[in-house]
């Protein structure tokens, strides 16, 4: 015997996707409210490092400035896509 469709109980994979919507939508409400400047984030990190130049840091002064540098050309490189993408 059937279960008529309405009836039916969702599946755990619909959850799943559901949740996967709803946090890719909150991201983006997020970013549009709070929005992202690559200039603001440089000029944070000249403050932060006293405009510097790299080679005139210490080792891991350098290696937090190329970590975070390496973490915002992600986050640029994602944001484009995702405007794109929309």
């Amino acid at each position: 015997m059937t279960v008529v469709k309405r009836k039916r109980k969702e599946s755990p994979f619909e959850v799943f996707h559901h949740l996967t919507k709803m946090r890719k939508d909150i991201t983006d409400l997020l970013l549009r409210d709070f929005g992202y400047s690559n200039e603001k984030f440089q000029k944070n990190l000249e403050r932060k490092y006293g405009g510097k130049p790299p080679d005139q840091l210490a080792d891991i002064q350098r290696q937090n400035l190329e970590r975070q540098k390496k973490r915002a050309e992600a986050f640029d490189e994602w944001f484009i896509c995702q405007e794109r993408n929309e």
